[in-house]
């Protein structure tokens, strides 16, 4: 599943503690164009760092949450791609198809930006 575009630009924080380290995507410029199709197939996906190292907060908060989830991120001179793999092993993976429901009760993916490093504030997307 591939999540939306964003007009942001990252700015890394120059004081990073250890544990910011170990969570940092580096994110590199896409070799080639980026269609927005929901599949993965572009060479600049296959060339993205991989993130799988994520928490599960549901039905128990742990580390390395299974199933595992994959994500990838690029950019271009326009926009900031962000690509998700998710493996589900249950039947069911979504609980409801009404719109603005409560996204919290059912499985989805988010991204939190803060293009000014405040870490106070940011936006918040997610599908």
């Amino acid at each position: 599943m591939l999540l939306g575009l964003c007009v942001l630009t990252w700015h890394p924080s120059p004081a990073q503690t250890n544990n910011q380290e170990q969570y940092r995507l580096h994110i590199v410029r896409a070799s080639s164009p980026i269609v927005v199709d929901g599949l993965l197939d572009e060479a600049a996906w296959q060339e993205a760092e991989v993130a799988t190292d994520f928490w599960q907060k549901w039905p128990k908060v742990q580390p390395h949450g299974e199933p595992r989830t994959e994500v990838r991120a690029t950019y271009d001179d326009h926009f900031l791609y962000f690509g998700f793999v998710c493996y589900d092993t249950s039947y069911y993976v979504i609980q409801t198809l009404k719109r603005d429901v409560n996204v919290w009760d059912s499985d989805g993916v988010g991204v939190l930006l803060d293009p000014v490093n405040e870490r106070t504030n940011g936006y918040y997307f997610h599908v």
